[in-house]
């Protein structure tokens, strides 16, 4: 992975500098107040590591490879050697799963979803998912098991796209970032926060609140420093002209402590126009992340911030919590630096990583 420094005098001259040399979705891995001799105090200008995006989800070449092949096999569908579709569009080990399934057609599940099932998607969430697709507009019958699975993965996007038009908002409200301990919020706050500040150039105010704990999180604090952004510790009227955008950082609730989800949400009523993000820990147990997205759905939930998935290769976790909460994943977040790598998450892509990880999990 490519790291670049570059220093100048202004963000805005640093800014024109990473683009110019790594383009428009370079990441900030590192961003800092400089003075002449290094030394942070007494800054006078900036410096900043920077490389091309490397969240490790492949791109989506999985299903144009998948369809390359039976445009292939469709044409030499008379030859009478030809390979077995299953045989030659997928890895070996999972060929031979899906062989085995085909043998089961008493079942109702269709086969792709049999596969999902395989790489870590939940027996329910596997048999909606093969009602779900198998009544898509437009479904017919599938010739082979590609075509089964571009349209599973047609109809999950929709799913995913349906769910994110139920929840989104024709005005930005107040980013609020929810979630337990250890989530990782405040980090993925400060990455969010430093895109919409040092990328896209749009001026922000965040608030570090206290909730039923107080609220330590300085980091945010030095985060804001950095940008030249304003963090208030106590929230306050918004003047009706001020159209910055509002991030609030709010102390972590255990998922055993009732009273003080009661008053998380009392608190996050009393924010203009809400739109409250649960930010969940790929790196944990899916039995944990699921337990947590029940208890934290009493709250009106805009969606899903998904951490730390630079450690782990299993994205099924991503659809069961998907299907489970029935909310999109707004963004994911992966590494320990800030502002470090934080993306808008698509699904296409991410059912791609997770047709891709079954070679880990079959190794």
């Amino acid at each position: 992975m490519e790291e670049i420094k570059i220093s100048g005098g202004t963000r805005e001259e640093v800014l024109e500098k990473v683009r110019s040399e790594l383009g428009p979705d370079a990441v900030i891995r590192q961003l800092r107040k400089t003075s002449g001799n290094g030394v942070r105090f007494w800054a006078t200008g900036y410096e900043v590591i920077a490389s091309r995006p490397a969240i490790t989800i492949p791109e989506p070449d999985l299903q144009a490879r998948l369809n390359r092949r039976v445009a292939q096999l469709s044409r030499r569908s008379m030859e009478p050697d030809g390979e077995p579709l299953a045989k030659t569009i997928l890895p070996a080990g999972l060929a031979a799963r899906f062989a085995q399934g085909q043998q089961r057609s008493g079942e109702e599940t269709i086969a792709a979803a049999r596969l999902l099932e395989k790489l870590g998607i939940l027996p329910s969430h596997a048999r909606w998912i093969s009602g779900h697709s198998s009544s898509f507009p437009g479904h017919t019958k599938p010739r082979d098991l590609a075509e089964e699975m571009q349209i599973v993965r047609e109809s999950l996007a929709d799913y995913w796209h349906s769910l994110a038009r139920r929840v989104e908002r024709a005005e930005v409200g107040t980013r609020v970032l929810i979630g337990a301990p250890g989530s990782g919020k405040t980090t993925a706050l400060c990455k969010w926060m430093t895109d919409e500040v040092f990328i896209r150039r749009r001026p922000s105010r965040a608030w570090r609140l206290d909730g039923h704990l107080p609220n330590t999180a300085r980091m945010l604090d030095l985060q804001c420093e950095l940008l030249g952004v304003r963090v208030d510790r106590v929230w306050g009227k918004i003047d009706g002209d001020d159209d910055s955008l509002r991030f609030v950082d709010l102390p972590g609730v255990q998922t055993d402590d009732p009273a003080a989800l009661t008053a998380l949400i009392a608190q996050v009523r009393q924010f203009p126009k809400p739109q409250t993000y649960l930010v969940l820990n790929m790196a944990y147990d899916l039995g944990l992340l699921l337990a947590q997205a029940k208890f934290f759905s009493k709250l009106p939930l805009s969606g899903l911030i998904i951490t730390h998935v630079d450690e782990e290769k299993r994205w099924s976790k991503c659809w069961n919590l998907v299907l489970a909460t029935q909310l999109p994943v707004a963004y994911i977040a992966g590494g320990q630096q800030i502002p470090g790598e934080f993306r808008h998450a698509a699904p296409e892509a991410l059912f791609d990583a997770l047709l891709a990880s079954e070679q880990d999990l079959l190794d």
